[in-house]
């Protein structure tokens, strides 16, 4: 993976490689896989885009794309659109909230007004993540088949340790 930084020091693209010598050649021939664009205004990121390598054209194509909206210096929501048949729609949202130290982001599918997951970091003073907890979903559902509530059906945490060099370990 190789990353590109602005002037601010904040990545601006990641590129993945993949082997593509189908494992004969000494050395091993690498081409690009995904390609990871990151846009900010000032320091907050606005926009994400996702591209993949399209073997029968030989490019990197668009698949997907994150807006994130920001209120008071935090983010607020991002909406995903994903890229089928040259077309355009919305894949998820995330509804992002802020308690006990934890950026809570919570994950919607589509246009459902209701969570199917949540994720909860904490970072350290480095801006590293030092908890993680996600939480699974799923709908509550009365004799009508209508939505009453969430019910939680898996959570999950996970402790982050950093080693002398910053390294997750």
């Amino acid at each position: 993976m190789t990353h590109s930084y602005n002037g601010s020091g904040l990545v601006t693209e990641t590129l993945s490689y993949v082997n593509a010598s189908g494992g004969s050649p000494v050395p091993p021939v690498y081409r690009i896989d995904r390609k990871f664009k990151y846009i900010y205004t000032g320091e907050q990121l606005t926009k994400e885009e996702r591209y993949n390598f399209d073997i029968q054209t030989n490019q990197l194509v668009l698949q997907s794309e994150k807006i994130y909206t920001w209120e008071n210096g935090k983010k607020k929501k991002s909406v995903e659109y994903v890229y089928e048949n040259g077309r355009r729609r919305e894949y998820a949202n995330v509804i992002y909230r802020y308690e006990n130290g934890f950026e809570i982001q919570d994950h919607h599918n589509g246009r459902e007004d209701y969570p199917s997951f949540s994720h909860g970091y904490r970072y350290d003073a480095n801006g590293r993540v030092a908890e993680e907890r996600t939480k699974n979903f799923s709908p509550i559902l009365d004799g009508s088949n209508q939505r009453t509530g969430l019910r939680e059906v898996k959570n999950y945490v996970a402790n982050k340790e950093y080693n002398s060099l910053g390294r997750y370990i």
